[in-house]
């Protein structure tokens, strides 16, 4: 079970995502769990566990919504080990999990081209329509 926040020896924060961060999108807060989301599953994808905990204005547990924060089973050693590991996530595959979760995936990739979705054979609801030859992989630091 992990540890939460309130625990005497509580585990260490690896992430903040901030609603701020996509404060031009109509969805904010959703972008925000939804990018705390993605890196927790690649923090998990290693081995490690993860909790992630919604921060409110304040400190308490009611009022506006300021960031998902990412505790991971691990030290302080080991989160700065994690903050320069580069996950390598495969680009169509991030691009249909952003579709799948309603992320318009233009919003963290600005340079994805026009038509790319189409070529990849990927639907607006993040489904694949066709078999992929090859792999383009992308860094995330």
């Amino acid at each position: 079970m992990p540890r939460r926040v309130g625990d005497a020896d509580p585990w260490p924060v690896f992430h903040r995502s901030y609603p701020y961060t996509w404060s031009t999108q109509t969805d904010s807060i959703g972008y925000a769990r939804r990018d705390a989301e993605r890196r927790a599953a690649d923090v998990r994808a290693i081995g490690l566990e993860v909790d992630i905990h919604t921060e409110h204005e304040g400190g308490g547990e009611t009022g506006k919504v300021t960031a998902f924060a990412l505790y991971v089973s691990t030290d302080k050693l080991g989160v700065e080990a994690l903050r320069f590991k580069r996950f390598q996530t495969d680009l169509v595959e991030f691009v249909r999990l952003c579709w799948a979760q309603a992320d318009n995936p233009r919003v963290h990739l600005p340079f994805l081209p026009h038509g790319f979705e189409e070529q990849h054979g990927i639907t607006f609801q993040g489904r694949l329509t066709k078999s992929r030859p090859c792999k383009a992989l992308m860094v995330i630091r």
